[in-house]
């Protein structure tokens, strides 16, 4: 049972179960760390031959488990079975599921008996509750963390387990609750605005140039073969994320790189402040780039950027020999290569936005110092921090690499 940053309450209650019970473990994280995340954290300490993936905002009704799981004995090439509910997206939605909460099990029993073996075979599955196949995770990975507080991160797996050649199906005769959204509800968070960054985040990795409203399953599979070096996602994070990831190259960085990635879900735009702080701290002569990851990699993402740089360059009305070194980095990385984008890096300068705790959460395991803000002064300051205690991972001052090579000429400099 993987805590998400829940209160005392909760907390107690589960170390109380843990007591009763030996079979459970737990794992307790300070702070929400996102679905994706916490579920890996699950799945790289289970042990079973199935895994199922739990919402913690499900009511679940008697002989659940049993059927979910029935449809994985079927085949081989069944990867994941998810059940019906009363709120969800999509297929596995019931539109006439009335009952009072005193009622549920006994309308669930007369559910289960009149769709009794009914299996409908999908390409998507909603993450609230799924049993998998251990062997097909083993072959795909985890959910990938990218898509951070949650949104898209399942119809990602789900897309990687139809590319390796599994199917999916929905057990009609399996019906949970589903209350819905409570955690972005507790938590404050704008479910539009994340769930727009994350359509574009599926988009960037998936190559829909269109974005994800053209998206077609069909497609996709008809145009990618799974490939592990790209498409796996290693379920525990420290493999993916510590100081000695090999770096990947950034062309003509300097001795120091700052780290700066936009957030596109803070309205404010705060990644633009933190590049006046730059551009008001440094000049041609200083040791130091920062490094604008763009993501999503999308044409347009790194257009927007590169137009905006150069709009901030210009109100500086420094003359460009003058200006310090910018670099606007959007290689592809596949997940068990992203952290070599930390370890080319010397140092973080987090923003405010959805990723944000995510993003400081990668940088710090990779070793990076972390900015405590973004005006000259405090990048000043991270910059001497750099020199005086580089990272143990810390990137070469330029060169390429198969990773800037592969990827179209993904850096441009300012």
């Amino acid at each position: 049972m993987v805590d998400n940053g829940s209160g005392p309450e909760t907390r107690a209650y589960l170390c109380e179960l843990a007591a009763r019970r030996p079979n459970v473990r737990l794992v307790f994280n300070p702070h929400n760390e996102g679905y994706a995340y916490a579920c890996n954290q699950g799945i790289a300490l289970a042990r079973g031959e199935y895994l199922v993936v739990l919402n913690n905002d499900l009511v679940l009704t008697p002989g659940w488990l049993g059927r979910l799981i029935a449809p994985l004995a079927l085949a081989g090439d069944v990867a994941a079975v998810g059940p019906v509910t009363n709120y969800c997206a999509g297929d596995q939605r019931v539109d006439d599921a009335r009952y009072r909460p005193e009622d549920l099990d006994r309308w669930a029993a007369d559910w289960a008996a009149a769709n009794a073996g009914d299996l409908a075979e999908t390409g998507r599955l909603i993450g609230f509750c799924v049993a998998f196949r251990r062997a097909a995770i083993d072959r795909v990975g985890g959910f990938d963390p990218v898509f951070g507080t949650g949104n898209l991160e399942d119809d990602d797996l789900c897309l990687r387990l139809r590319l390796a050649g599994y199917r999916l199906f929905i057990a009609r005769d399996v019906f949970v609750h589903h209350h819905g959204h409570r955690t972005f509800g507790a938590l404050g968070i704008d479910f539009r605005r994340l769930l727009e960054l994350n359509l574009d985040l599926f988009a960037g990795k998936w190559g829909l140039v269109t974005g994800y409203q053209a998206y077609s399953q069909a497609d996709v599979l008809s145009r990618t073969r799974f490939d592990p070096e790209l498409h796996y996602v290693p379920p525990d994070s420290k493999a993916v994320f510590h100081p000695g990831v090999p770096p990947m190259a950034i062309e003509g960085r300097r001795e120091v790189a700052l780290l700066l990635i936009p957030d596109w879900s803070d309205p404010s735009a705060t990644w633009r402040e933190a590049v006046r702080g730059f551009l008001a701290g440094f000049t041609a002569e200083d040791p130091v780039t920062l490094v604008v990851r763009v993501e999503p990699t999308t044409a347009d993402y790194v257009s927007r950027v590169c137009l905006e740089l150069e709009a901030l360059q210009a109100e500086t009305q420094v003359p460009e020999p003058q200006r310090p070194d910018v670099v606007v980095e959007a290689t592809f990385l596949p997940p068990r290569r992203r952290g070599a984008l930390y370890t080319a890096a010397s140092a973080f300068i987090p923003l405010p936005g959805q990723r944000r705790r995510h993003l400081v959460r990668e940088a710090t395991a990779c070793g990076l110092p972390v900015a405590g803000g973004w005006g000259p002064e405090d990048l000043r300051r991270l910059v001497r921090r750099a020199l005086e205690c580089p990272p143990a991972g810390s990137g070469p001052a330029g060169g390429g690499g198969p990773e800037a090579a592969a990827a179209g000429s993904p850096v441009a400099a300012y």
